[in-house]
């Protein structure tokens, strides 16, 4: 049985979808309605700056998602198909992949 091997987009997933959680988490920990200007020290920090804020990470988020499905969608074209659920081992790949050009 082939095991597949981790490719360079597997990492650059792994860290968006950690990426992606850490926004949502801190785009769940502080809503809109719970926002108020507060001052640390001799610091003001206005509610509009951090709503500001938390709409250029939803943002940010948001366009992150749309690449990292993308990036999906390319690797899952990129898996050859066979028949049933036997899986191609790694020369047999090669050989395929050669053999499509």
């Amino acid at each position: 049985m082939g095991v597949r091997k981790k490719t360079f987009i597997d990492v650059e997933l792994a860290f968006a979808d950690k990426q992606l959680a850490e926004w949502k988490a801190y785009i769940e920990a502080n809503p809109f309605h719970k926002i108020k200007d507060y001052t640390v020290g001799k610091t003001v920090i206005k509610k509009s700056e951090q709503m500001k804020s938390i709409r250029e990470t939803l943002k940010d988020y948001l366009s992150l998602l749309v690449e990292v499905e993308r990036m999906r969608e390319v690797e899952s074209k990129k898996d050859i198909e066979v028949r049933g659920n036997a899986e191609v081992s790694s020369l047999a790949e090669e050989f395929l992949k050669g053999r499509e050009r």
